[in-house]
């Protein structure tokens, strides 16, 4: 996706006079959905650069060229500088996602504004009759060298170091998971959750709400049909690190706490046992992202401490029973979507 931004003026260091400039921005087709466009850009570069103003379509200029492309599993940026004469130089760089790539390179734009064309600087430097300059009592310090790419379109960092910006996100998951411990034997139960996250870097730092259900039968028993289940919502601080593009580990400490309900399907007016269900834990998830979609797989595990444990007889002569554990685990696999907050 190809759109023109437009065509800029910056101050020339050099002569005192606004320079023309042409700016223009690509992205893929394939990020249209995921990643900001021309619009964004713009708003970040004027963020920097507030005075920026628009030439004539056939001024010549020096002319900016930024696209943003998939590289194998990474978003890349590329901003390309065109001289008057033709010479070009460019520099590149990578971010861990396509919101932050494109504001920082609206900042690596405009620090190139600012450099004074190569043109300029040998004219001024061969023009005649320049008179010449009396030196200095206390010579300034020097500026810092311009950064600039070198021929293999390396990734260069300006003078400043320009890091992603912080960036708070909302996570909505569900899934199901084989819970081992709780219930009187294994069995599938089901999990959703919500999350907040707060980015810096490529580190991350958050909370979740999830709820969760899950039931199993007594085994053994002769005449009666025992059920417990467990109806339980678990509150965790989690703190999140990426290992590749398109991935990332998260681990948390939380508690659960809910009902552990026990009852008898076929025997009518059956006593039903509703108690507190409460389980310290500790847990872990490893989430991948394909590409750059905001959808993503999961898979995770916990394993939980049982602060109360109750013991569930079926009282027909079977001797059947069962006493949770003091601890217990569960092994899952879920699906869901994160979305950018403001």
């Amino acid at each position: 996706m190809a759109c023109v931004v437009g065509h800029a003026g910056s101050s020339s260091a050099a002569s005192g006079e606004t320079e023309s400039v042409h700016l223009h921005f690509t992205r893929e087709e394939r990020l249209a959905g995921s990643c900001p466009g021309a619009e964004r850009f713009t708003k970040a570069l004027r963020a920097q650069r507030p005075r920026l103003v628009l030439a004539p379509e056939d001024t010549p200029a020096r002319t900016f060229d930024v696209h943003v492309r998939r590289v194998g599993r990474e978003i890349a940026g590329e901003l390309v500088i065109v001289e008057l004469d033709g010479t070009t130089s460019r520099r590149s760089m990578q971010a861990p996602d396509c919101p932050s790539l494109v504001t920082a390179l609206a900042v690596i734009t405009a620090i190139a504004m600012d450099e004074p064309p190569p043109s300029v600087q040998t004219d001024d430097a061969r023009a005649p009759g320049v008179p010449a300059i009396e030196p200095l009592s206390e010579p300034p310090s020097p500026a810092p060298e311009p950064v600039r790419s070198d021929a293999q379109d390396a990734s260069i960092a300006p003078a400043t170091p320009i890091l992603a910006p912080d960036r708070s996100f909302l996570v909505a998951g569900i899934g199901t998971e084989v819970v081992l411990g709780s219930l009187p034997r294994a069995a599938m139960g089901y999990r959703g959750y919500v999350e907040w996250q707060r980015l810096h870097g490529r580190v991350a730092f958050g909370a979740r709400l999830s709820l969760a259900f899950a039931r199993a039968g007594l085994p053994e028993t002769r005449k009666f049909d025992v059920i417990v289940q467990t109806w339980t919502a678990r509150g965790e601080g989690c703190i999140a690190r990426e290992l590749f593009r398109t991935m990332t580990l998260e681990a948390c400490l939380g508690a659960s706490f809910g009902a552990y309900h026990s009852f008898n399907t076929n025997v009518p007016d059956a006593r039903d046992d509703v108690r507190p269900w409460l389980t310290l834990d500790a847990g872990t998830r490893l989430r991948w992202h394909p590409g750059a979609s905001p959808f993503f797989a999961e898979v995770h595990g916990a394993i939980g401490y049982v602060v109360r444990s109750y013991a569930i007889v079926a009282d027909d002569g079977s001797n059947a029973k069962y006493e949770a554990p003091r601890g217990i685990g569960a092994l899952g696999f879920g699906v869901g979507r994160s979305f950018d907050l403001p």
